[in-house]
């Protein structure tokens, strides 16, 4: 169900998955899971862009339960985005999975960002994640974009160089270009994703960023360095090749 309030303020709500990102992947939220119970505020405002996302989400799958159903858990996220610039659009992440069996924490309701402050407020440990996203169009032809994920993150131990295991960041940056050589519709992509051990989990096992224990980013999960390289090209509407 989808719907626009006023000019600037529209709603959705159903059962499907959300893809937030610029890339091939997604640090933050991508497409590849199962799908979920969301609602969806989408405010445009100016130069901003402001999404509230509500989801309901399992914290397990279970083989052979037949119609019994499942226990919930419930994640909030905010992604604000703002035109810096006609060439260069930035944005700010943040997510909150909250283990409430069955029972959804309204404090999360509040539709200003910064949820890890309502996550201390609560004096509860639920998992948060922030993050900063970017897409820089160049040359007209050309799109550079990136992301850069914090779950747990301390500039000590980054300064020690001692590898310890709860600096849990993800990192993203890509490229794009089209009509290369000037040859209408050959399109390339090249996109480097690296993540560190431990990212998207939590001490409490139903906060961890996963919905039906399938990862609710990037589809490795963490403690990975991966590049994508795509080529497509189109040289009869008709025919695609990648």
């Amino acid at each position: 169900i989808h719907f626009n309030a006023t000019k600037y303020l529209d709603f959705q709500f159903g059962y499907d998955k959300n893809f937030i990102g610029n890339g091939y992947r997604s640090l933050f939220l991508s497409d590849y899971g199962n799908s979920y119970l969301f609602l969806k505020i989408n405010t445009r405002i100016w130069k901003l862009n402001y999404l509230n996302l509500f989801m309901e989400l399992n914290p397990r799958y279970a083989r052979g339960l037949g119609d019994n159903l499942l226990d919930k858990k419930y994640a909030a996220i905010h992604h604000l985005s703002i035109n810096a610039a006609k060439w260069l659009n930035v944005g700010l992440f943040e997510a909150v999975i909250f283990g409430r069996k069955n029972n959804f924490d309204f404090t999360y309701l509040n539709p200003i960002m910064f949820l890890r402050v309502a996550e201390q407020q609560n004096g509860s440990a639920d998992n948060a994640l922030v993050g900063f996203d970017f897409k820089a169009n160049v040359a007209k032809r050309a799109q550079l974009y990136g992301q850069l994920l914090f779950d747990e993150f301390f500039l000590k131990e980054i300064r020690a160089r001692n590898g310890w295991w709860a600096n849990k960041y993800g990192v993203q940056l890509g490229a794009k270009h089209i009509d290369l050589f000037n040859i209408k519709n050959l399109d390339i992509q090249g996109e480097l994703n690296l993540v560190r051990p431990f990212t998207y989990s939590h001490s409490d096992s139903v906060s961890n960023y996963s919905h039906f224990n399938q990862p609710m980013a990037h589809p490795l999960g963490a403690n990975f360095a991966e590049f994508i390289g795509i080529v497509r090209y189109q040289p009869h509407p008709k025919w695609t090749t990648s």
